[in-house]
């Protein structure tokens, strides 16, 4: 089965990669968006009235009111995701972010709880400092409450699902993910459905076994802070979990940002089948200038092996905020094209 070369409106998204133009903060990281008053701020409010007598006016004002801003919590949950792993089991990693879109910093608390359908040996959370959508190195486990996170900044963790060697094909588990304010808690319900859990709280991570090939991808940045003219090579590692080798081809497509420029001539299939360049329509790897994205097609990906992918890219002038970067993937995995989740 031959996958076609160029833009799948098919493909599903992997671990997103996010570059932060500026400085980071440990732990969490500074996002852009429209935010509340601050808690404890004072709203001043006085009327006046003009009117005149006679040839003369007069301009006269009422009291004076304050309203003082009250703390209100508020977050974003992000995101419910599903991954395939093979039956010799492992690790499956499924990275999440907390924004806290309050107007006063608050502490969260965090759970994640596996159903009941038995698939999972254990259910862990653990950090990612630099929020790139992978497991800190050395690995940190996160017991559940954040540290102080300021408004209009971020928290990211892991959740790490690991199953038996081996695992029954066919069966599928999920994960409950919930964060809340510890201080400032949001509303349970979601406000605009009353008696439905309020999605900005919570996610659900699935896990798929199969006995066919299974691929997984995760994408790294070479750095996760700098200005304008920095540049940025990523590198998305595709690894096949299963005992079974995708013999079929491999399509790694990843869009690039608007404030991001591709550097030509960077992109290369480092590890795995394949060739790569960045001329369009190249049957292996291709850049499009036009288009805004790059993708490379590997020819398969062995049991239990991976393939690795490079490519640079340069931050443009005049860059600002958070840079938000995912890839898209799918491949054949013996018996149909499958998008990952």
């Amino acid at each position: 089965m031959k996958l076609k070369h160029g833009p799948l409106p098919v493909l599903g998204r992997t671990i997103l990669t996010t570059i932060i133009v500026g400085i980071g903060m440990l732990g969490y990281w500074s996002v852009s968006h429209a935010a509340p008053a601050p808690a404890g701020t004072t709203i001043s409010n006085q009327a006046r009235a003009e009117y005149t007598s006679g040839t003369t006016t007069y301009e006269v004002f009422s009291n004076t009111v304050e309203t003082i801003v009250q703390p209100v919590g508020a977050l974003t949950l992000t995101t419910s995701q599903s991954k395939t792993i093979g039956t010799t089991g492992g690790n499956v990693d499924f990275p999440h972010v907390i924004t806290n879109n309050g107007n006063v910093t608050d502490k969260f608390v965090v759970t994640a709880d596996p159903d009941a359908s038995g698939i999972f040996d254990t259910v862990l959370m653990y950090h990612d400092s630099n929020c790139d959508g992978v497991v800190d190195s050395p690995a940190v486990q996160f017991t559940g409450l954040t540290p102080d996170v300021a408004v209009g900044t971020q928290f990211c963790f892991v959740v790490r699902a690991k199953l038996p060697n081996p695992s029954t094909a066919d069966t599928s588990g999920t994960i409950a993910v919930k964060a809340n304010g510890s201080g400032y808690p949001s509303p349970e319900d979601d406000p605009l459905n009353p008696g439905s859990p309020n999605p900005d709280l919570n996610n659900t991570d699935t896990v798929n076994i199969t006995g066919n090939a299974a691929i997984n991808v995760i994408k790294s940045a070479s750095i996760s802070s700098g200005g304008p003219g920095t540049e940025i090579t990523y590198t998305l590692t595709a690894t096949n979990s299963s005992t079974t080798a995708a013999s079929g081809q491999v399509l790694l497509y990843d869009e690039i940002d608007g404030q991001l420029v591709y550097k030509a001539g960077t992109l290369s299939i480092v590890t795995g089948g394949g060739g790569a360049s960045d001329a369009v329509d190249d049957s292996n790897a291709d850049q499009v200038n036009g288009g805004g994205y790059v993708t490379a097609l590997i020819t398969a990906i062995p049991a239990s092996g991976t393939a690795t992918v490079e490519f640079t890219v340069t931050v443009e002038a005049g860059a600002t905020g958070t840079i938000d970067n995912t890839p898209f993937f799918c491949y054949d995995n013996g018996a149909d094209v499958i998008p990952s989740g």
